[in-house]
């Protein structure tokens, strides 16, 4: 018995295969489209929905919606050394208006991304921009790599970079909440960024009680390159009328007898590489907390070796309110 597969079968399981194919790239291209109108993270790119939206999914994807936000003009970037610097607070002493753009464990790549998605939505808007710089900036392993996930897609200035990468998973599952808060069905977050990790339990409380630990910086193979000389570049890139203050932020006991006499050599380099970078850019100011003085050898003041308390926060932003000041 034989049996034979006809030109008209052949021809029928190819139109279906097309059909099919059809299907899915017209479903892909809805999915798309969807994501790119409904806008989860309302970053008012390429939707009609331009209203801004904050959300509560974390700092790394809500600040790309602050960034647009027209109501500041100044900014605070940086990782959770710098996060408890309040807006309400410096916005009193200053006269400005701050946004708080830090995403706690991030380091030179990720500020860098913020900042010029920062400048690339608001252009001449930005008055004031005030940069933390603490062990990650010194640290040589930090110049290339990333300590922990983070969508630079999402901050990506090509158009193409930013819709490939919002098509995943997560976008699918924030939609809901989007269109809820689209309706005005579900509370925003705050629209400055600021969140005091004093007033949550589960937060850095848990390092009140444990001994300050220092770190250290790592020691890689090969040649050892500071994540601070990425200054150079990023600070003359930056408009000329834009007030930039770099932040040493304090740490506890800044020269204590357990760092390594390595340790000391590499803060001490990466703390001169970071003088030579802001000589490239005249005008830049550079707030130096990372001192030993009696506040920072006050326990109280500080959670760990490198977070601390509102109490320090405030003396930071009275400095840093005096060098805007002193600007004009």
């Amino acid at each position: 018995m034989s049996s034979s597969i006809s030109s008209s079968d052949i021809a029928g399981s190819r139109g279906f295969l097309r059909l099919f194919i059809g299907m899915v790239a017209c479903l892909l291209l809805g999915i798309m489209a969807l994501f790119l109108a409904l806008d989860p993270y309302a970053t008012g790119r390429l939707t009609p929905f331009d209203r801004p939206v904050m959300y509560d999914t974390g700092p790394r994807m809500a600040h790309a919606s602050r960034i647009r936000d027209h109501a500041f003009d100044a900014a605070i970037i940086g990782n959770s050394t710098i996060q408890l610097l309040s807006p309400d607070r410096l916005n009193v002493s200053t006269g400005r208006r701050f946004v708080q753009l830090s995403v706690p464990g991030t380091g030179p790549k990720e500020h860098v991304a913020v900042i010029e998605h920062l400048l690339w939505r608001r252009g001449n808007g930005l008055k004031t921009l005030v940069l933390g710089l603490g062990y990650a900036w010194c640290d040589p392993l930090r110049a290339v790599v990333t300590a922990n996930p983070f969508p630079f897609w999402l901050y990506d200035t090509n158009p193409f970079t930013y819709a490939s990468g919002l098509f995943r998973m997560d976008t699918l599952e924030a939609l809901p909440r989007r269109i809820r808060l689209l309706m005005g069905r579900e509370k925003q977050s705050r629209k400055d960024g600021y969140w005091d990790y004093e007033l949550i339990p589960e937060g850095y409380q848990k390092f009140a009680t444990r001994d300050l630990k220092v770190p250290e910086l790592s020691t890689p193979a090969g040649p050892q390159k500071s994540a601070a000389r990425t200054l150079e570049s990023l600070l003359v890139s930056l408009p000329r009328e834009l007030q930039v203050i770099l932040v040493h932020p304090p740490v506890f006991s800044p020269d204590p007898p357990q760092m390594s006499l390595q340790g000391r050599a590499a803060m001490a380099a990466c703390k001169a590489e970071i003088v030579e970078a802001i000589a490239r850019r005249p005008g830049t100011q550079l707030l130096d907390a990372w001192i030993d003085d009696e506040n920072t050898r006050t326990r109280t003041l500080f959670f760990d070796h490198d977070h601390y308390r509102s109490g320090m926060a405030k003396i930071v932003e009275s400095r840093i309110a005096d060098l805007i000041a002193n600007r004009r």
